[in-house]
């Protein structure tokens, strides 16, 4: 009963939402209304939701993280490379032997990356992923924010 209850007042604000540009108050017609504070909490809210639905197939699928850290719509994923010919089908990580000898040609990082971004995509339509990773730069350091990250082993 209280879901229905948010449901209902969530969509009367979101359809209602009235604002004044250029001295005249207008109704909005389309999108969510992002001067709104309700739209920020709101998609903070989305946001945990989704970073726990990715976090849990990743899981799923066996994908090991070693970090899953995000600030704001910004995710940054460090994690155990994974093998040669895995992909993405229908809701499900598979390994397809026919992809491997062209997977081996990929460099690990840029391999498990793409595969983290296709399980990505499809939880929910509103969030397609972006993805980078040492491997694409020539320095081999990742650009998170202000900040040039690597992997290096260490004894």
């Amino acid at each position: 009963m209280l879901r229905e209850a948010l449901r209902v007042a969530l969509t009367v604000i979101m359809k209602n939402y009235v604002y004044t540009f250029d001295g005249k108050v207008r109704k909005r017609s389309k999108g969510v209304p992002i001067g709104l504070k309700l739209t920020g909490v709101l998609a903070q809210i989305f946001m945990l939701w989704w970073n726990g639905e990715l976090a849990s197939r990743l899981r799923t699928f066996g994908i090991v993280l070693k970090m899953y850290e995000r600030y704001v719509d910004d995710i940054n994923i460090a994690a155990k490379a994974t093998r040669p010919g895995l992909k993405y089908r229908d809701v499900q990580v598979i390994m397809e032997d026919v992809s491997i000898e062209e997977d081996e040609k990929l460099a690990p990082d840029e391999r498990t990356m793409e595969l983290i971004k296709q399980i990505g995509d499809d939880i929910h339509p509103s969030i397609q992923l972006e993805i980078d990773y040492p491997s694409r730069h020539s320095d081999k350091k990742l650009p998170i924010l202000d900040l040039k990250v690597w992997v290096e082993d260490r004894e």
